[in-house]
C-alpha cells in the first residue's frame, strides 16, 4: 500500500511541477562530443513559440524519459529502465527573449537558476549554401570557449540550441574552436503542438555557482557515502579518481 501511495505522489509531483506551453516550430539537433577522447553523439529538441519569442531546449533522452515517467511506463524506482535513456547533459533551457531559465536534474532532483548571457557575436561575411538555404558565419566567446555558428539569414527565428542567444536567424551549425562539441540541425518544421515544460516557480532555485557546487559534490563525494573503505588512503584514492572523472566529463559550459 505504501508503495502505491509513493508512486501516486511521485506521479502527481511530476505533473504538478510542469506547465503546458504551445509551440509553433520544432527543431532537432545532433551533438557530437568526447568522452575519454571517444566521440559520442546525442539528440536534442528545440521547441519554439515565435509569437512569444520563447523556446524550450531539452535532450531527446530526457524528454522521452520524462514522458514515460509521467505516464507510468517507467517507474521512478526503475533504475535499469531509466539507464536506457541516460544523458551526458541534463540541462534544460527555457529562453524568453534572451532571459534564460536553466534547469538541471541531479540524482533525481531538479534545480534552476536564471541567466542572461551577454554574448557578443562577430558576424562575418562568409556565406555558403546549405541544403535549401544559405547560411552565414558568426563567432563569439561564451561559456569558457570560442564558438563558431552558421545561421540562416532568411529564417529570422532567433532561436538557438543550449544557452546561446543574440543572432538574427536560426542556427544550423554550432561548434567550439576545437570542434569537440558540434551541434548540427537535423530537422526543422512548422508544427503546432502543446508541450509540458517545467514550472520553474515550483523547483528549487539556486545560483549558478551553487548549482555547480551541488553537481561537483554529488559526483565526487556522493558515492563515498555508500562505499566502505578499509583505510583513509583507499578513500582518498577513490575521491581523487572521482575528481578526475568529473573534470574530464563532457560540459558545454565551463564557467
Amino acid at each position: 500500500m505504501k508503495n502505491i501511495i509513493l508512486y501516486i505522489l511521485l506521479h502527481l509531483s511530476a505533473i504538478l511541477f510542469c506547465q503546458k506551453e504551445k509551440f509553433d516550430f520544432v527543431a532537432a539537433y545532433s551533438l557530437t562530443y568526447p568522452i575519454n577522447k571517444v566521440k559520442n553523439d546525442e539528440q536534442f529538441l528545440l521547441f519554439m513559440n515565435s509569437k512569444k519569442n520563447m523556446s524550450y531546449f531539452i535532450g531527446t533522452n530526457n524528454y522521452v524519459l520524462d514522458s514515460l515517467k509521467r505516464t507510468g511506463k517507467v517507474k521512478n524506482d526503475d533504475v535499469m529502465g531509466q539507464l536506457k535513456y541516460n544523458s551526458a547533459f541534463n540541462e534544460e533551457v527555457i529562453n524568453q527573449s534572451g532571459n534564460l531559465i536553466v534547469l538541471e536534474n541531479i540524482i533525481g532532483k531538479k534545480y534552476t537558476y536564471n541567466e542572461v548571457p551577454n554574448i557578443r557575436w562577430t558576424i562575418l561575411n562568409d556565406r555558403k549554401p546549405y541544403n535549401d538555404t544559405t547560411i552565414r558565419k558568426a563567432e563569439c566567446f561564451a561559456f569558457g570557449r570560442k564558438w563558431t555558428a552558421w545561421y540562416a539569414e532568411d529564417l529570422t527565428l532567433n532561436f538557438f540550441p543550449y544557452k546561446f542567444t543574440g543572432l538574427p536567424g536560426l542556427v544550423y551549425i554550432l561548434y567550439d574552436d576545437n570542434q569537440n562539441y558540434y551541434f548540427k540541425l537535423t530537422q526543422f518544421k512548422r508544427k503546432n503542438r502543446e508541450v509540458l515544460i517545467p514550472d520553474s516557480k515550483k523547483i528549487s532555485k539556486v545560483t549558478k555557482a551553487k548549482l555547480n557546487t551541488i553537481r561537483y559534490n554529488t559526483n565526487v563525494y556522493g558515492t563515498v557515502q555508500v562505499v566502505s573503505f578499509e583505510t583513509a588512503k583507499e578513500r582518498k584514492e577513490w575521491i581523487d579518481k572521482a575528481k578526475e572523472i568529473y573534470n574530464n566529463s563532457p560540459r558545454l559550459d565551463l564557467e
